[in-house]
């Protein structure tokens, strides 16, 4: 199994809090905001796709450098109604974590001190709910805005951690303990996820040197109703249905990289997909499905990356149920899968900085047509789609 290096926890954990601080009542029913999408002329990626016959209407949250400090900016795709969140404590890139609940209405983050809350059209006006001086990792957002998962962690040594779990409720601003974790199985938690009642949580366990394990828990006492171990996938590469019945994941062993479906009250894992195996210049494996694995909306459709023999990227489509994945997109530019469209109708993709003001591309995955968005100069690493 794998240890999770500091940066690699960074990554998953957000930025630090823990202490409660006050709050307002539960943000109220927020209507949909609006969006406009402008595009330049797609650049054509190799192989040449077509361009989109039209745009779909954006609003982006992402990560940002403008030269002095990180932050968080959501924005049109054109760049209007931008609003940045910052913060002193936005020190460093990977310690920004931001969650939103499936129907993308509500979000929760973590800016470098406080556990923050709000309607995703109303990002500027956040409740505070936790405070602390310890790293914080916000895990999940209920479906109705109100149950927030999250995590503080204590450092005991080089990439080794104890973690406390956490339920707040936005509406009274209560905080329950749900559970510790010291080890030496597991540290931390990484992806999580509430069922649609936030009845029960999902969350992968990791720990130095361990392999990831799978916890379904009791949101309402931590008691612990399931739990498995054995799996050798990064954070960030796993995917919940939203009744916590299926979990899928890219499962990485020495040997092989498959597209897994798990069965969490069976434990059965079904390989829906076995990445060609191809070897490096030292002899061994190359481990060819890195990166992000995210599900549609619908949760007909998963999409990953693939590392093939060429090193030109690919980006592929497959039945969340099992069936031929369809590669729909390759560029030697790729940098990074990140989410599906709130429709379904698109899959956003990370380029390099090659074109600076627009790192980020649509790929169509019935037709492969592509086109590029603008996303500014200080883009870094996109963290949510909302609802448009």
């Amino acid at each position: 199994m794998k240890a999770f290096p500091l940066v690699a926890v960074a990554i998953l954990m957000g930025a630090c809090g823990a202490d409660m601080s006050t709050a307002s009542s539960s943000p109220s029913t927020p209507p949909s905001p609006t969006a406009t999408t402008a595009v330049s002329a797609p650049r054509l990626e190799s192989p040449s796709p077509p361009a989109l016959p039209g745009t779909p209407s954006l609003r982006l949250v992402y990560r940002s450098w403008d030269g002095n400090q990180y932050s968080i900016v959501a924005a049109n795709a054109d760049g209007s109604n931008r609003v940045t969140l910052s913060g002193a404590n936005f020190v460093h890139p990977d310690l920004i974590r931001f969650v939103q609940s499936r129907s993308r209405r509500w979000t929760a983050w973590a800016d470098g001190g406080d556990l923050r809350a709000a309607a995703s059209d109303r990002l500027a006006s956040a409740t505070t709910l936790v405070t602390s001086s310890k790293l914080l990792s916000v895990l999940a957002i209920s479906e109705d805005g109100d149950s927030i998962a999250y995590q503080t962690l204590t450092e005991k040594g080089p990439e080794v951690f104890s973690a406390n779990l956490y339920v707040v409720r936005v509406h009274d601003r209560s905080v329950k303990l749900l559970r510790s974790f010291d080890g030496p199985f597991i540290g931390c938690l990484a992806d999580g996820a509430f069922d649609a009642n936030a009845e029960r949580l999902i969350a992968v366990g990791c720990g130095a040197g361990k392999a990831a394990g799978l916890l379904l828990l009791s949101a309402g006492d931590g008691s612990i109703i399931s739990e498995d171990d054995g799996f050798f996938a990064w954070p960030r590469q796993w995917a919940f249905a939203p009744d916590l019945a299926t979990v899928w994941l890219i499962d990485e062993s020495v040997s092989e990289s498959d597209v897994v479906r798990y069965d969490t009250a069976s434990r059965k894992r079904d390989v829906l997909y076995r990445s060609p195996s191809w070897r490096q210049s030292d002899g061994s494996v190359a481990p060819n499905l890195g990166g992000l694995f995210v599900l549609s909306p619908d949760g007909a459709t998963l999409s990953f990356p693939r590392n093939p023999s060429d090193r030109v990227p690919e980006v592929y489509a497959i039945p969340s149920s099992g069936g031929s994945p369809t590669m729909i997109f390759k560029s030697a530019a790729y940098s990074r899968v990140e989410s599906w469209s709130p429709d379904g109708r698109y899959v956003a993709v990370s380029m390099d900085n090659s074109t600076p003001t627009q790192r980020v591309r649509l790929i169509d995955p019935r037709t492969k047509a592509v086109a590029p968005v603008n996303t500014g100069a200080g883009y870094i690493e996109l963290l949510a789609w909302l609802v448009a």
